[in-house]
């Protein structure tokens, strides 16, 4: 199924299916990354470059923001339209 899918689509999915809501919000939430970033990266079927520069354009557009080893998901509802476009 990954293949089947572009990396845009592979990252926002990821995000998607491992986001904890931050208290009583449905907009905002927050990914805990359980490995690495390559670690993750290749879990995906992506280098570790195509991974970076996807959560980049993810964070230029304002729906994440990155720090450390978790990310910050500021809009749930853009980040899953985009996943089925």
């Amino acid at each position: 199924m990954c293949c089947l899918r572009n990396a845009h689509q592979r990252v926002n999915d990821f995000l998607l299916k491992n986001v904890k809501p931050l208290g009583r919000s449905r907009s905002q939430g927050v990914v805990s990354l359980p490995v690495s970033k390559a670690m993750l990266a290749s879990s995906l079927n992506l280098s570790a470059e195509t991974f970076s520069r996807e959560l980049h354009n993810l964070s230029e557009m304002g729906l994440i923001r990155v720090e450390r080893t978790a990310i910050h998901v500021y809009d749930l509802e853009q980040l899953h339209k985009q996943c089925i476009s």
